[in-house]
């Protein structure tokens, strides 16, 4: 399995028949003071599975380190891989994790990680600046 987009939005959802819209891309916020946090953000995943996986359990998550390494957040669940719509191509597992009222103590670089099976396929960075002329 193959983690083959990962991004951090402003909003994002997934239509009843699988697509998947997104608005306001970002990788970077930005506070005069800390802590500091925003109302809701999305990080969004796009996973490709070719057919030896299909049917099979996988352990879906994400976790959030922040640049010291420390795990600040961690989600799992287990999934099975859905087959592909046709034959020849890999089978899509879009997944959307929100972000209510997180905040963030400490400017910096903030990680998302994207696990399957335990293993980390994809990382997302999220960086948390300190506004110009102000003391972290």
């Amino acid at each position: 399995m193959d983690a083959t987009l990962g991004l951090i939005a402003e909003y994002a959802t997934i239509s009843n028949d699988g697509k998947l819209s997104v608005l306001g891309i970002f990788d970077q916020m930005s506070s005069a003071t800390f802590p500091t946090g925003v109302p809701i953000f999305y990080v969004v995943v796009s996973l490709a599975a070719g057919p030896a996986e299909f049917g099979s359990q996988r352990q879906i998550g994400i976790a959030l380190h922040s640049q010291d390494g420390k795990e600040l957040f961690k989600s799992e669940s287990t999934e099975t891989v859905p087959k592909a719509p046709l034959p020849g191509i890999k089978s899509a597992m879009n997944r959307i994790w929100a972000f209510p009222g997180v905040g963030f103590v400490n400017p910096g670089t903030y990680e998302f990680s994207i696990l399957v099976d335990g293993r980390t396929e994809r990382t997302i960075p999220l960086y948390i600046l300190q506004l110009k002329g102000e003391q972290p």
